[in-house]
């Protein structure tokens, strides 16, 4: 897994680097590479790490695609890749179904039907029946997974569970150095705006996906809540292509050298201090221990069974 995430990485990197420099390529790999919570599972057994990367190999092509008209096999690639990550992990076909309505917004404002439609409803028709396939042999075999909406119930409990997200994600989801790349590239983005810049399919997808995120959020919050890995599945594809979709839209030249390179290593130097910090304690068992009793308690406080 540890390869193939170093593989996703490398392709995007190239990517990148064909559309913009290495400067904006090593930014955007060295956020992710240096994210707490997927810096630990990259090198674990979970699936999670293993679909994102996967999603990201895709996403190398699909920027190639939005940006330098790679041409439409570079898109079905970039799909094909996408639909892999959704049948390891269901929660991936976010992304698929956003790019869906995407396009489907595209076809409507141009009254024609677009060859991608094909693809990506090739690849919905693909992951459901996969996702039926499931299902049916759950119903009859039985299952140890959550296959099932499993949202708050109570005003109480959405208050616990949002309280919980909010202490477990600034430490392993955004760090603050993390927070603070993105306060950066927003505040950044606003000085050199240009209407024209919303004009793009990307950012359309960009939207659609973090809606879909959030409203997976809330229709799982209980899983989400507790179980850290989601975040990988369910908000690092949204900040993944947020990242690029801000960097590309600014000119990194019009900033001073001494200032941007000053700022760029604090981040850099930050980011890896506080991962390392994190890796060190994930791997100590006393920290495991504690992490897992403040676990058991706020799951016997609220009353829920844990079926995951």
């Amino acid at each position: 897994m540890l390869l193939w995430s170093f593989t996703a990485f490398f392709m995007l990197y190239r990517s990148i680097l064909d559309i913009k420099n290495r400067l904006y390529a090593f930014l955007i790999c060295s956020f992710v590479l240096l994210q707490p919570c997927y810096c630990f599972y990259q090198d674990n057994f979970h699936v999670c790490a293993t679909a994102y990367n996967t999603f990201v190999l895709g996403l190398s092509y699909l920027l190639v695609y939005f940006y330098k008209d790679g041409g439409f096999k570079k898109f079905c690639l970039g799909v094909f890749l996408l639909t892999i990550a959704a049948l390891m992990r269901f929660m991936q076909v976010i992304p698929i179904i956003a790019l869906l309505i995407t396009f489907l917004v595209v076809c409507i404002y141009r009254r024609t039907f677009l060859n991608e439609m094909y693809v990506l409803l090739g690849s919905i028709l693909i992951v459901m029946g996969y996702f039926v396939y499931n299902q049916l042999l759950a119903a009859k075999y039985g299952s140890v997974f959550m296959n099932t909406p499993n949202y708050v119930t109570t005003l109480r409990e959405a208050y616990a569970y949002v309280k919980q997200l909010l202490l477990v994600y600034p430490r392993t989801v955004i760090p603050p150095s993390h927070f603070l790349v993105i306060i950066v590239l927003v505040v950044l983005f606003i000085k050199q705006f240009k209407r024209s810049k919303l004009r793009n399919l990307f950012v359309l997808w960009l939207f659609i996906n973090a809606f879909g995120s959030l409203l997976f959020t809330v229709i799982m919050l209980r899983n989400v809540a507790v179980h850290e890995y989601y975040s990988i599945d369910v908000w690092l594809p949204v900040l993944t292509i947020l990242l690029i979709y801000l960097l590309f839209s600014i000119d990194l030249s019009k900033i001073k050298t001494n200032k941007l390179i000053l700022v760029i290593s604090i981040l850099f130097v930050s980011g890896l201090f506080i991962t390392s910090r994190s890796q060190f304690k994930r791997y100590n068992t006393e920290f495991s221990n504690i992490l897992n009793g403040v676990r058991i308690r706020l799951l016997e406080h609220l009353k829920i069974v844990d079926f995951t």
